[in-house]
């Protein structure tokens, strides 16, 4: 197939649906993979996830396609933000692991982060993952498909390692209809000490609500409404699906908002 050199860039692949990353893309990148980890000795399950864009799904189909017809196992975690695909590589018997994101480029994009072991993949061995898609060669076999829920673990690590708050917190979290949608809410109810009001669903098509851009200094619709109600954080977390490169936000007990740019 005819495959974009452009999309291979440092810390993944990644480029418009359906002009220069599609199905075939997918599954040849999971093709090369699998040569990838065969090169260097490694075998075992690889864990997949992908974030809630429209063209995830298909996208991760076609790359599950390519890895298992190339000899390798693969656990689905469905549904999960990025950092828990990489807990994962920590946490589940796996060679290494893929996402199936667009992490904070507009809804028309998607792509993959790879990983190798618990490291990622980037720089000149992405590179050598072109190389390899390009040059045809890959294994062969049958591997299976199985699914693992893994939110709930990833909750239960992350409130064992954070212990009691020392006193009860008032929060917002607006997740910008990403999929962080599926984990904030459940990470807060295991907290007894802190309430919190969840102002998103993860539709992933666009964020919607809170869209805070340092260039002009604007909140969106509804802040002026929360701000003064005194809570005691607010948490605005683009994850996926934002128009435009926007920032994650977060308010303290009334100081100035700290913003920190999308990818950094």
């Amino acid at each position: 197939m005819n495959l974009s050199r452009e999309i291979f860039r440092q810390y993944d692949v990644r480029g418009i649906v359906g002009r220069d990353l599609t199905a075939g893309t997918a599954y040849t990148l999971g093709r090369a993979y699998a040569a990838y980890l065969a090169n260097r000795g490694h075998s075992g399950p690889v864990a997949i996830g992908r974030d809630n864009r429209p063209s995830g799904d298909e996208l991760r189909d076609a790359l599950v396609r390519g890895l298992t017809e190339s000899g390798l196992d693969v656990i689905d975690i469905g549904q999960v933000p990025t950092p828990l695909l990489y807990w994962s590589l920590n946490h589940l018997a796996v060679a290494g692991g893929i996402q199936v994101t667009g992490s904070h480029n507009p809804p028309e994009y998607n792509g993959f982060k790879l990983s190798l072991g618990t490291a990622s993949i980037h720089g000149e061995e992405i590179q050598e993952i072109y190389r390899l898609a390009v040059a045809g060669k890959f294994p062969a076999g049958k591997g299976s498909v199985r699914t693992r829920e893994i939110i709930d673990a990833y909750v239960d690590d992350i409130v064992a390692r954070t212990g009691p708050l020392q006193r009860r917190l008032k929060v917002v979290v607006d997740c910008g209809n990403g999929v962080g949608a599926l984990v904030a809410p459940k990470l807060f109810d295991r907290d007894d000490e802190a309430s919190y009001e969840h102002l998103s669903e993860p539709r992933g098509h666009r964020a919607i609500g809170v869209v805070y851009d340092p260039r002009t200094e604007h909140w969106g619709n509804y802040v002026p409404t929360i701000l003064p109600q005194r809570y005691d954080a607010f948490l605005y977390i683009e994850e996926t699906t934002a128009v435009d490169p926007l920032h994650m936000a977060v308010l303290v007990d009334g100081e100035p908002p700290e913003t920190y740019p999308s990818g950094e």
